[in-house]
């Protein structure tokens, strides 16, 4: 197998591709497109926005100015992603 390195625009080398299964795991709005459009083409881009109630929370507010209830963050699983191909 031949190896050889790709540096994609976020600065991180691949190397040993296709050796590796790569996943990025990013907000769909925030990834680059060119990154992610690599990743869907030699690997899984996992949409962060799917797990959002587990990565985020509300902080409760001042009693005196009450805005919302608190969401405190869920637990986290990501045994039922997309995987890459192995």
């Amino acid at each position: 197998m031949a190896h050889w390195s790709k540096r994609l625009s976020c600065g991180v080398a691949v190397v040993g591709w296709p050796a590796w299964r790569v996943e990025v795991i990013s907000w769909a709005n925030c990834c680059n497109q060119r990154m992610r459009r690599w990743v869907e083409e030699n690997g899984v881009f996992i949409p962060l926005d799917d797990y959002y109630e587990a990565v985020t929370f509300l902080a409760p507010t001042s009693a005196d100015y009450p805005t919302a209830d608190p969401r405190y963050a869920a637990p986290l699983d990501l045994s039922i992603r997309p995987r890459a191909a192995s």
